[in-house]
């Protein structure tokens, strides 16, 4: 039907300004062809302010604008209650896009299947027209329709907080992939076979007793402060467990006397941990009859840009503490040493992990308790640092993780330094 322009109300629009250019050219493609795509306007709502105009417009923004350009005052017109099935479907995405409070993942549906439903009425129909149907950028469309593939194939991304963090998830999976597959099927199959996608408390379980030479393990905090401090790191929900204190330091509790168990009389534990819990850690070891280092070792980090939101508050933290514990009978393998290790923190786009540990301390800390051919095994083991630095000094090495995203990204890390076995 033929409707008066200037008897459609025109919404707050999902495009914020119009490319006057696009307008013209579609301005000239309908002078010469005329119009390929009526535009789509509803009755007005109940509680809705229009000025008192019969139509809402719902589909055919940039088509309005042409019109006036082209200085017409009718425009061809469905009215959504008319429309078949499948125009009323893709009128009722549309307007549930602009409309409705959706979370990211229905936006990217909707419009993934609103482009394919215009698809199916009319196979030529390109994602630039889509896109101008609903009053949004082409290259945005193409976006949101790559990651909408991609949540289809890997439903974990969709537990991503916001859509720029599921593409960045996304794209670091791509290139965990394409190193995995450069990574030789020999050497995949031996650090996979010493991997387990575990509870580090059951894994330490499997293990003899007195039977680890190192247990170096970066333990999950328990508290919140890294989630206050975040800064948006590229790995948001793929290395982010819940971090709370009532779900950790049970954890902690159980473990603790399982490493106490498999590490060898004469051999180490080494945990990180942050400076908050580090007297409860201590507290736990000494429980188990061991010997905790007093005052505990410190990571230094020059340089380190953890802030937090309150830098008006707080000055930024540039240590972290570092708790090594024995049973009665080790000495260390390198010394003298100091119990200030001082080595620059990764960058963010350096990290596998959110809280991964430069290669060179991991390196420090393994020479000063083992010497080659012994065994480390981590328990929380995410990015792999440790065991690659293992795996780099000639070491043996096991490890378990409850986050099955890791295990690809920590393979291509520990591949990067691992040593041919020798068979002696």
């Amino acid at each position: 039907m033929l409707l008066p322009l200037d008897a459609i109300a025109l919404p707050n629009r999902q495009r914020k300004s119009t490319d006057l250019t696009k307008v013209a050219e579609l301005a000239a493609s309908i002078e010469a062809s005329s119009l390929l795509h009526p535009i789509v306007v509803r009755r007005p709502h109940a509680d809705e302010d229009v000025g008192g105009l019969p139509y809402v417009l719902v589909v055919g923004g940039r088509r309005i604008a042409a019109y006036f350009l082209l200085e017409r005052t009718e425009i061809e017109a469905n009215l959504i209650e008319d429309l078949d099935p499948l125009n009323a479907e893709i009128a009722e995405l549309d307007e549930n896009i602009r409309r409705e409070a959706l979370s990211w993942q229905e936006e990217i549906n909707a419009r993934t299947r609103i482009h394919a439903l215009r698809v199916k009425q009319n196979p030529s129909q390109t994602l630039e027209e889509t896109a101008d149907e609903i009053g949004y950028s082409k290259a945005q469309l193409s976006k949101d329709i790559s990651l909408s593939i991609l949540t289809e194939h890997d439903p974990a991304l969709r537990l991503a907080p916001s859509k720029g963090a599921a593409l960045r998830q996304a794209e670091f999976k791509a290139g965990i992939a394409t190193k995995l597959a450069n990574v030789k099927t020999s050497s995949s199959d031996d650090i996979r076979s010493r991997l387990s996608i575990m509870d580090g408390v059951e894994f330490a379980k499997t293990l003899p007793s007195q039977s680890v030479d190192l247990v170096f393990t970066d333990l999950p905090y328990g508290i919140d402060q890294f989630e206050i401090q975040s800064t948006g790191d590229q790995h948001e929900g793929m290395s982010k467990f819940d971090d709370s204190a009532e779900v950790v330091l049970p954890f902690i509790e159980k473990l603790v006397p399982e490493m106490i168990r498999v590490v060898k009389p004469n051999g180490w534990i080494c945990l990180f941990m942050v400076w908050e819990n580090h007297h409860w850690l201590i507290e736990q070891l000494d429980k188990g009859g061991l010997s905790a280092e007093r005052p505990p070792w410190i990571w230094a980090r020059p340089g380190h840009g953890n802030y937090g939101l309150f830098p008006n508050l707080h000055a930024a933290t540039r240590y972290e503490m570092i708790v090594v514990a024995n049973g009665g009978a080790a000495q260390l393998c390198k010394k003298p040493v100091e119990n200030v290790l001082v080595f620059e923190a990764l960058d963010k786009d350096e990290k596998l992990h959110n809280h991964q540990k430069p290669h060179a301390l991991c390196r420090e800390l393994i020479e000063r308790f083992t010497v080659p051919g012994e065994l480390v095994a981590d328990f929380c083991f995410g990015s792999g640092a440790h065991l690659a630095a293992a795996a780099d000094l000639g070491r043996d090495f096991i490890g378990s993780e409850n986050n099955p995203a890791m295990l690809d990204s920590a393979i291509t890390l520990i591949a990067q330094f691992l040593k041919p076995r020798l068979n002696l």
